[in-house]
Parts: C-alpha cells; structure tokens; sequence
C-alpha cells in the first residue's frame, strides 16, 4: 500500500480490519515517516471491542492521509 499526504508517499503495509469503526495509525510510523500530528486538548474517546475506553488513545490526529493499493 501507499500512504500519502501532501506531497509526500510511502510505502507501508496494513493490516486492514472491516470490524474497525476509526481507521489507526501507529504513533511509531508517524514519527517514522514524518507524518504531522494534532494533538488535541482533551482525549477523543477509543472504545475497544468490549466497550471499554482504551487508556492513552485519542490524544492525537493527522490530517487526512490516502491509503492506495
């Protein structure tokens, strides 16, 4: 797969999951490959499959990012 944003495109491989309500990205690659964060006041909500709040998730964003094949 190809990660773009801006002018920029990386090659990266995905594991996609069609039971994921909000697409995710590694903390890890954005450092990797650049990619800017938002980093929000207050923590957006990440529930996992059980229902529970995922500690540590939604404090940051990018900005849309295009994932082609």
């Amino acid at each position: 797969m190809i990660i773009s944003w801006g002018l920029t495109q990386h090659a990266v491989q995905v594991l996609l999951n069609t039971g994921c309500s909000v697409p995710l990205i590694s903390t890890r690659i954005t450092e990797q490959l650049n990619i800017p964060r938002i980093r929000r006041s207050k923590a957006a909500p990440l529930l996992n499959c059980l229902g529970k709040e995922v500690e540590g998730a939604g404090m940051e964003n990018t900005e849309p990012l295009l994932l082609q094949h």
